[in-house]
């Protein structure tokens, strides 16, 4: 991976917890805890869930405020899912963790990077883009993600 693809992933990263933590702030207010903490599984059924609000209603702008709802949604489970093991990578030897584990990460800030550039393209008005975004950039790294780490593939 290019230095400028990694540094444009750090910087992503970096913005995206900013404003999580100026958001879980704001006002003097604090985050509640959650009772269970949800699984990888959760996040990325609910990465899913957003990704088909905003591919779907990106073009219609009744739908503005769910996409840009699922924008966020979307950037949240990335963020909490790149935190956390696959189940794949939990059954492989201790020796061979720690790269696997690198990998995933680099991948999930990609796509955390990724989920950015979506969030400008769609407040420029560049449907076309989001769609390329969508279509070309994310799918592709979600299809090698699950290969790589996911049970069953």
């Amino acid at each position: 991976m290019t230095s400028i693809r990694r540094m444009t992933a750090l910087v992503a990263f970096c913005l995206v917890v900013a404003g999580a933590t100026a958001l879980a702030t704001s006002a003097g207010r604090s985050c509640a805890q959650p009772e269970a903490l949800p699984t990888l599984g959760e996040h990325m059924d609910g990465m899913k869930d957003a990704l088909r609000t905003i591919g779907r209603g990106h073009n219609d702008e009744s739908k503005r405020d769910d996409v840009l709802r699922a924008l966020t949604q979307l950037q949240e489970h990335t963020l909490a899912a790149k935190g956390l093991m696959p189940d794949k990578v939990e059954k492989m030897p201790e020796g061979e963790r720690g790269e696997a584990m690198t990998d995933y990460r680099i991948r999930m800030s990609m796509v955390l990077g990724l989920t950015t550039e979506l969030e400008v393209a769609y407040l420029d008005g560049e449907h076309d883009k989001v769609d390329d975004i969508i279509r070309n950039k994310l799918f592709p790294i979600r299809d090698a993600g699950h290969n790589e780490f996911q049970e069953g593939h």
